[in-house]
Order: C-alpha cells, then sequence, then structure tokens
C-alpha cells in the first residue's frame, strides 16, 4: 500500500546550471544536474529551488532559507561545493541538511574543502560520497 500525501517526505533541493538552464531544459549540463532532474521525476515530494548562475553566495543562502520557511521541507539536500549552500545553510536553517558531493578527488582534497566539511558536519549536516575517485 502506498503512502498517503501527508506521509511523503519533503525533500528541498536547491538548482544551479552551470551553462544557466532550468531543470525544464532537456539538454542536462553534468552529473549533478541529472542527479536532481532524476530527484524531482522520479521521487515524489521533491521541491526544487532554482538559483540563477552567477548569483553571489549571500543570496543563494537567504534564497534557499527562504523557500525553506515557505515550504517547511523535512530535509534539505544539497549537491554543491559552495560553502553557501552548505556549511552557512546549515547555521541559516533550522532543519537536516544531506550535502552529497558528487565532485571527484582534486577538489575534495584541499585543505579549504576539509575544513568546510568538518564545519559543516557540526552545523547539523551529513555527508555523503559518490565520486568513486
Amino acid at each position: 500500500m502506498g503512502k498517503t500525501k501527508a506521509e511523503i517526505l519533503r525533500i528541498l533541493v536547491p538548482y544551479i546550471d552551470a551553462d544557466g538552464r532550468s531543470l525544464s531544459s532537456p539538454i542536462v549540463t553534468g552529473g549533478i544536474e541529472r542527479f536532481i532532474k532524476d530527484l524531482v521525476d522520479c521521487v515524489p515530494g521533491v521541491i526544487p529551488i532554482e538559483l540563477e548562475k552567477g548569483l553571489n553566495h549571500r543570496l543563494m543562502t537567504e534564497r534557499v532559507a527562504e523557500a525553506v520557511r515557505e515550504h517547511d521541507p523535512d530535509v534539505i539536500i544539497c549537491n554543491y561545493p559552495q560553502t553557501s549552500l552548505s556549511v552557512n545553510l546549515g547555521k541559516a536553517v533550522e532543519k537536516p541538511i544531506a550535502w552529497i558531493v558528487h565532485h571527484t578527488a582534486g577538489f575534495m582534497s584541499s585543505l579549504g574543502s576539509v575544513g568546510k566539511i568538518a564545519d559543516f558536519s557540526r552545523s547539523r549536516g551529513s555527508v555523503f560520497f559518490v565520486s568513486q575517485y
């Protein structure tokens, strides 16, 4: 027996396309964009929040925090390395955040990235790695 609408987990997902494409575009730029598009298309309860390419970090955090207040999701899934969508967002909202890291070891090996992960995990976040590299 399926879940009722009231029992479906509400998942808020920020979306930014590096080439400025909308989530509804038939062209998918890369792996993160494909992951989010698949979530939206296949999982009930996903609330995508489209952010403009080039938006400054403070505004990214504010826009997503605004969407959290509006939609009251159960969880936020973040797929981007920007501090504004991980560490800073974790400080701005009272919701659990899953940071799914799709980036390769080249990105994750920098000390700045290691520090971001430590800060994020201290601010009620969970980090998941999906790249085999």
